[in-house]
């Protein structure tokens, strides 16, 4: 990402070499224009970046909820679903198998990791654009339409096809038409606002002359950067959605610096999908061979007491994703293991705010706190990892012998004993830092608001199904 200064500087260079851009006749190219790339730039100063927000259609009563975290060009994007959680379209689910399951997918390094949370297997695709239906914030107002984006940071639905671009001045703002398509033409029109670091206010889709799709943005100011508070979305000039920003920070130093498969959720034991490739599982960092995994697993090297439990609470019809987690019950139904998994505490984190419905100060205030307990659980880790890589090859040393003695059984204990210990702290931090942090954050008003939005919620049982092995400890066996 550029920097505010480096992006003024090219603002400076527009104005030398391009002055017909600002007259009222239209400077024509066959490439992007520098002023539209200023406004994407401005757009984008940043290297991490934390955004929520809802989308509100016309013919539905409810809004819809998302979230994006960035990090050097990675992007991590949430369905978080219905105010309830629920994320299947329509009425209410309750009971159905992943109703309330929040759909995740990472993209990285051109690559889309995708998991439907509670599924016990998540897949992996090449080409952002095409795999995964992923919603980026980033460039809402650069699109004429509120659907999925065409990848991260693309905003032309047909830009290998664009002919030639317009630039004109127009009162004060710049107006930038990109000439798309040859079989079925049509024109897309920003209209930048210089004093909103050339932001777009408006964007529109022409056929024929023809306005057939528009989206008209307003702008807050956050740290000295202009960015979308609100987008309204219409069709052949009626209203079809709104788009209203919850919450944005940029390169704060709780944020995550960097974006990896387990942000997610997924869990340690998961199998991962990829065409062409054999069924891989993830040992907690990386997918790994079957062989692998049951080997290092055998040693001890791998906790799969999350799993387990995931796969029991699908046995008794609990999981996979059936009742609304926005209650504090069960931790907002990511269960006891929670406290285990530093990976999954940022859906915690996020749902707790959601559910106490915690101003933007509140907010800043619990992600603070999960970066803090994540920073104490990492440099934890860090000191004992060569303590535990050596308890764990002699764990394995000792087990290969068809015979051992006293002795060294009681050393396998031991050592595993030792492990467990030095597991234990991250379940501490959980327990002593940051679940307790958290409660401390809400008001009596937002506490009894939560508790009584939450008896609101009801749950039936039934059938349940499942994605992914219906167990992976059968498949050692195979």
């Amino acid at each position: 990402m550029r920097c505010r200064t480096e992006q003024v500087v090219s603002y400076m260079l527009f104005l030398c070499v391009a002055p017909c851009a600002q007259a009222q006749t239209a400077l024509i190219c066959a490439e992007k224009p520098q002023i539209l790339q200023i406004s994407e730039q401005f757009r984008a100063a940043y290297r991490t970046a934390q955004v929520d927000w809802c989308v509100r259609y016309e013919d539905e009563s409810e809004n819809r909820y998302y979230s994006n975290q960035y990090a050097n060009g990675d992007l991590l994007y949430v369905d978080r679903g219905n105010i309830r959680g629920q994320t299947t379209i329509g009425k209410d689910r309750t009971g159905e198998p992943y109703a309330f399951s929040e759909l995740r997918a990472l993209c990285k390094e051109e690559r889309v990791w995708s998991y439907t949370e509670d599924s016990l297997a998540c897949s992996v695709e090449d080409h952002c654009a095409d795999s995964y239906p992923i919603s980026d914030i980033g460039v809402l107002g650069f699109r004429d339409i509120d659907a999925i984006s065409e990848g991260p940071g693309r905003y032309i639905s047909d830009e290998a096809k664009v002919t030639q671009y317009e630039v004109r001045e127009i009162d004060g703002l710049y107006e930038i038409s990109a000439h798309c398509g040859v079989v079925e033409p049509y024109k897309q029109v920003w209209l930048l606002d210089p004093e909103r670091d050339f932001q777009p206010i408006r964007c529109s889709r022409l056929v024929g002359g023809v306005e057939i799709a528009a989206c008209e943005t307003s702008y807050q100011e956050i740290d000295g950067r202009w960015f979308p508070s609100e987008a309204v979305f219409s069709v052949q000039g009626v209203l079809r959605s709104r788009t209203t920003i919850i919450s944005a920070t940029f390169d704060e130093p709780w944020h995550d610096a960097d974006l990896a498969p387990d942000d997610l959720g997924i869990l340690a034991g998961m199998e991962v999908v990829e065409a062409g490739q054999p069924l891989r599982f993830w040992d907690g960092r990386e997918a790994i061979s079957q062989e692998s995994f049951f080997a290092r697993h055998r040693k001890g090297d791998i906790d799969t007491s999350a799993i387990q439990n995931l796969i029991q609470r699908h046995r008794t019809g609990a999981a996979p994703g059936r009742f609304s987690k926005m209650s504090d019950e069960e931790w907002f139904g990511l269960g006891l293991e929670i406290s285990k998994q530093p990976a999954r505490w940022e859906a915690y984190v996020r749902r707790f705010i959601g559910f106490y419905r915690l101003d933007s100060g509140q907010a800043k205030d619990a992600w603070k706190l999960h970066a803090k307990s994540l920073k104490m659980v990492s440099e934890f880790d860090v000191r004992h990892e060569q303590e535990v890589k050596e308890l764990s090859d002699r764990i394995g040393k000792l087990k290969q012998k068809s015979k051992r003695t006293d002795a060294e059984q009681q050393e396998i204990v031991a050592k595993l004993r030792r492990i467990e210990e030095i597991r234990a702290h991250t379940q501490r931090v959980f327990d002593e830092s940051l679940q307790p942090g958290l409660l401390k954050l809400p008001t009596k008003a937002q506490v009894e608001a939560a508790r009584a939005f939450a008896k609101t919620l009801s749950g039936k049982t039934g059938d349940h199904g499942e994605r992914g092995s219906s167990d992976w400890t059968q498949i050692k066996r195979k």
